[in-house]
């Protein structure tokens, strides 16, 4: 896959993460759901990309935790 963007906005922050090439790792469909689910493997990403891309895993981390923390505590 050529020329992706990947969007997502969490609370006030909207993270457009431009991803030049990617290859498809896996593709399942969910059965509960029916929608498809994608694996994929960024090929081609310049440093400014891999480390928007970073902030985002990590604030999706924090957010877990938290939510983790809510479930045990």
């Amino acid at each position: 896959m050529r020329h992706l963007v990947v969007l997502f906005q969490a609370e006030e922050s909207l993270f457009r993460i431009p991803i030049e090439k990617a290859l498809v790792k896996r593709l399942d469909k969910n059965p509960l759901t029916l929608r498809y689910q994608y694996a994929l493997q960024f090929t081609n990403l310049g440093q400014g990309e891999m480390n928007d891309l970073r902030e985002l895993i990590y604030l999706f981390q924090r957010d877990f935790l938290k939510k983790r923390q809510k479930v045990e505590g």
